[in-house]
């Protein structure tokens, strides 16, 4: 397992969570994070080699854990920000909704989990061969310069 690789994905995904918990999609952010999955399951198979739906599976499902905690904790700062969403919780009579998001985290997570792990099988098995080595994350360390010391005649 590439946990650099899996903890750099989920550092954008938790990004994704708090534009979401600042209400700046709106309603369409659904279609958002279906389009970040697919990006950063693009993302993941580019740094690996082998067994992508385990490591898709398990961004995903700390994704979706970690982005539960985000809306539980800030739950009336997502519920100022997202009119819908609001009016849709109201709705529900004598339900505490904000405990409701902290009990389905760990659906969240199988949710996000699947949904991550089955993307990156999908490009991980369409690029073929450019996913077969794996990449590092960072650079190369710099080597030194060695100049030829043969004489030349």
């Amino acid at each position: 397992m590439r946990w650099s690789v899996i903890f750099s994905v989920i550092a954008a995904s938790i990004a994704l969570g708090i534009v979401n918990l600042l209400g700046l999609f709106g309603d369409v952010g659904w279609w958002f994070g279906i389009i970040t999955s697919m990006v950063l399951s693009l993302i993941l198979c580019y740094f690996l080699n082998n067994q992508f739906f385990k490591h898709g599976f398990w961004t995903g499902a700390i994704s979706g854990i970690i982005n539960s905690l985000i809306m539980w904790y800030f739950y009336d700062t997502y519920i100022a920000n997202n009119a819908s969403a609001a009016e849709a919780m109201t709705k529900a009579p004598g339900v505490d909704m904000r405990s409701i998001t902290l009990y389905t985290s760990p659906l969240s997570a199988a949710v996000g989990g699947l949904i991550m792990g089955v993307f990156t099988l999908i490009f991980g098995k369409l690029l073929g061969k450019a996913a077969t080595e794996e990449k590092p994350l960072a650079p190369p360390a710099a080597t030194t310069d060695q100049t030829d010391q043969t004489q030349q005649s």
